[in-house]
């Protein structure tokens, strides 16, 4: 299974009017902000330049994702996932608990498959976003919905698992 590409080339391609609109704003819309960056031009250009390498940098990998799409890679074992450069994640079923959708609490639309793992089996650096009610997510944008994702990978798990 593989990233959606279509959401990849959306993102590259709302990425250029961010640049050009970080760019082009200019002092007067920054007070909005308050007088520091008028007193300050130098930092108002390094925001700006920021903003834009941010946005830039985006719109990189996003492109990058609609060539090289991530990757999730389902055998009896468990379950691979690869990014765009390649970097990949093994994850056995007999390590999980369940898999869930996880709705982001910053952005209730956005959603993830979240997943848990059994006591003690969680890999290194697992849990950063344990405080959100998950050990760990999936990165990226699916060619299923999330909730069929979260459904094929929990039968997947209770299939396998040993």
């Amino acid at each position: 299974m593989t990233g959606a590409r279509w959401k990849a080339a959306l993102l590259a391609l709302i990425a250029i009017p961010m640049v050009w609109g970080v760019w082009v704003m200019d002092l007067a819309e920054m007070r909005r902000f308050g007088d520091f960056f008028a007193e300050h031009p130098g930092l108002a250009l390094a925001a700006k330049a920021v903003g834009v390498v941010l946005f830039v940098g985006g719109g990189l990998v996003s492109a990058v994702q609609v060539f090289r799409p991530a990757r999730l890679e389902l055998d009896a074992e468990g379950f691979w996932y690869r990014n765009a450069f390649n970097k990949g994640l093994r994850v056995a079923w007999a390590d999980v608990d369940a898999f869930t959708v996880w709705r982001v609490p910053s952005a209730p639309t956005a959603t993830f498959v979240g997943i848990n793992y059994l006591p003690g089996r969680a890999p290194r650096g697992a849990g950063l976003v344990r405080g959100f009610g998950v050990d760990g997510a999936l990165p990226g944008s699916w060619e299923l919905s999330t909730g069929r994702l979260v459904d094929l990978l929990n039968e997947h798990r209770l299939r396998n698992a040993a």
